[in-house]
């Protein structure tokens, strides 16, 4: 197959490491795809934006689309000849996850926010102790905000 659609990827610059996506499926398609995209080239992955361009699962194959710094992320690393947990580690450090008690209590404090000052306090005073967490907490603030 390689032979066919050509050399693997030249090794790119670094890319921004970016924040996994929220949705469990979004995210396995994603990490299948850069799998196969890094093991055989650029022409691959131009085939499967060509093939998969109306389908919008494979949209992060397209620039500024969601979860395209993630794939590009994930294609280097494979490039770099990381492995799986490598990659794990390395997004751990990143994007460092609270505690589940940590987790627990933003949802407690998200579902109770009412507009009230003290609501918007108490979230906020959270947020700026678990400030380690700020992309997580971005991705879960706005999580919510899409549900509304």
């Amino acid at each position: 197959l390689a032979s066919v659609l050509g050399p693997p990827f030249s090794v790119p610059p670094v890319p921004t490491m970016a924040m996994p996506p929220l949705d469990p499926e979004l995210r396995t398609t994603i990490e299948k795809t850069a799998g196969y995209c890094s093991r055989n080239g650029k022409k691959f992955e131009d085939m499967v934006r060509e093939r998969e361009g109306g389908n919008p699962k494979f949209s992060f194959l397209h620039d500024g689309c969601e979860g395209n710094q993630y794939f590009r992320w994930r294609v280097w690393c494979h490039l770099q000849g990381m492995t799986e947990p490598d990659m794990a580690q390395l997004l751990a450090q990143a994007f460092p996850i609270p505690s589940a008690e940590g987790q627990a209590e933003l949802e407690g404090l998200m579902a109770s926010l009412t507009g009230s000052k003290d609501s918007i306090r108490a979230l906020r005073s959270w947020i700026m102790s678990n400030e380690a967490s700020i992309d997580w907490i971005c991705v879960q603030l706005q999580a919510r905000v899409d549900a509304l």
